[in-house]
């Protein structure tokens, strides 16, 4: 089952022309350029311009013959795009890529209103969007939609409701600008009527699941239909010797530049390798607070310490030791097969089990297709399941089903799915609560080039049914791909 967000490849290539033609003539006006109110409009800006290629690259796309060549164009005129302004810019706004974000004039609401209502008449399931500030390009730079104004939503909303209806989904800044967010939230689903956002209980030790519980409730009864999808367990990122390494600096980069595992392993046991590893992790520091980082074990089962505080720093300081020493010890003990859980988020964890609870959230947000050699959660509906539901007993193995399954399908609109019954899709899983359990992370080459990427297994699962026909049957694939492109949704 694939929900594919579409969008036109013509329209957009044609969009970004116009706005790179329309855009030329205001330079022609010297005078503007250097006025301080071109200097703020054109602040925060810019980036609606990657705004549009980017979502149609990400976020959308449409099986058609011609999709590698229309991708390919808007691709290019993205880059063109971004060299120009830069060339343009960089003296204005003294070298601030950030702020090379050019004024609503130039991209037009009206034209971003019109590509959603197109996007979502022809299939879309809705418009997704990332604000949060550590998601950034390669260079530096924050994604498209980081800064954008609540207006633009909203006319992105009145696109979907043009389009027939759509879902919005967001991930948020909640750390730097609480209050607006919860704005724009309420300002979506009153203007969209169907809301879904990363939602989670933060890092303090607040009750964020009261808040959240009465928050989402009076947007419900007041201004639309809201619903947030939850982590079932503190996360971030998985440092070891596979990719992200416990600390950043130029050694630790050499070491992981190394071809290999073996490679690695023996660097790291040469005594004056080991040495400048260390000395740079006493300068620098672990990438993340030590307090903040979890050893998930040597065993089969990963450890996510849920209810211990057992840290890297504690763990150290138990063993007298530098934390970058005791895991380089750990790491090389278990010939660099342990993995270190870095807690970005929802640290709060004893308010998890009461968020997970609530009426208006979904359990189980996780990077399963994204960061895929920085983190992999795509056990979270396991990990429900086996530890909130059969372990801690939370909830009841019906309402835990129902809400990974019912309710999400709801949430996006599926239509006759997230049910068992008569004349509804045969999407099943069939397996043991009991034997249920999250697998320890491992590292797999199978990306293009030998490129590499962290997976995760479960045990527990007899059989799963996509559309009636068996995907895999105790954990194995067995090669059917009989889902297929959803375009008609409940709005």
């Amino acid at each position: 089952m694939v929900v594919v967000l579409i969008i036109s490849e013509i329209i957009i290539v044609l969009i970004v022309l116009k706005l790179v033609f329309s855009f030329c003539n205001d330079l022609s006006d010297h005078a503007w350029l250097e006025s301080s109110q071109a200097k703020r409009l054109v602040m925060n800006r810019l980036v609606h311009v990657r705004n549009l290629c980017h979502v149609h690259r990400v976020f959308f796309g449409r099986e058609i013959p011609s999709k590698r060549v229309a991708s390919g164009l808007v691709f290019v005129v993205q880059g063109d795009i971004e060299l120009w302004i830069e060339s343009n810019f960089r003296s204005l706004f003294d070298g601030d890529r950030d702020a090379y974000l050019i004024h609503e004039h130039v991209v037009g609401l009206a034209q971003m209103r019109a590509i959603v209502a197109e996007s979502v008449a022809g299939g879309a399931v809705g418009f997704s969007t990332s604000r949060i500030l550590v998601h950034t390009v390669p260079d530096g730079r924050k994604v498209p939609g980081t800064y954008a104004p609540i207006e633009e939503y909203l006319a992105v909303a009145d696109g979907m409701n043009d389009g027939g209806g759509g879902l919005f989904q967001a991930v948020l800044d909640f750390d730097t600008k609480f209050q607006h967010e919860l704005e724009l939230l309420r300002a979506m689903a009153r203007r969209g009527g169907n809301v879904l956002f990363s939602g989670g209980v933060g890092n303090g030790d607040t009750d964020a699941a009261a808040f959240w519980d009465g928050t989402l409730a009076d947007i419900r009864a007041n201004d639309g239909t809201i619903s947030a999808i939850g982590m079932t367990r503190p996360s971030g990122t998985l440092v070891g010797l596979h990719q992200v390494p416990p600390v950043l600096g130029p050694t630790w980069r050499s070491l992981m530049y190394l071809p290999d595992m073996a490679a690695r392993l023996e660097a790291l046991a040469n005594p004056s390798t080991r040495q400048a590893l260390e000395d740079e992790g006493r300068a620098r520091g672990t990438w993340y607070d030590p307090r903040f980082i979890f050893p998930l074990g040597s065993g089969d089962v990963p450890d996510y310490h849920i209810e211990d505080d057992e840290s890297v720093a504690v763990l150290a300081a138990r063993a007298g030791q530098h934390p970058v020493e005791w895991m380089i010890d750990r790491l090389l003990e278990s010939q660099g097969h342990d993995l270190f859980n870095v807690w970005f988020f929802n640290r709060n964890r004893a308010n998890i089990g009461s968020f997970l609870n609530l009426d208006a959230v979904c359990p189980g947000l996780g990077d399963a297709g994204a960061h895929a050699g920085q983190i992999c959660d795509a056990d979270a509906p396991t990990h429900y399941l086996a530890y909130w539901c059969r372990d801690r007993r939370i909830t009841t193995l019906a309402s835990a089903v129902h809400r990974l399954t019912a309710r999400p399908a709801g949430v996006l609109g599926l239509i006759d799915r997230g049910t068992v019954r008569p004349g509804a899709y045969a999407d099943l899983n069939v397996f043991d609560p009991q034997a249920l359990q999250v697998g320890y992370p491992d590292y797999v080459h199978d990306f293009p080039n030998g490129k590499g990427r962290l997976r995760v297994g479960s045990t527990g699962y007899a059989a799963t049914f996509v559309n009636g026909e068996i995907v895999t049957e105790q954990g194995v694939s067995t090669g059917r791909r009989p889902g297929r492109v959803l375009r008609d949704f409940r709005r």
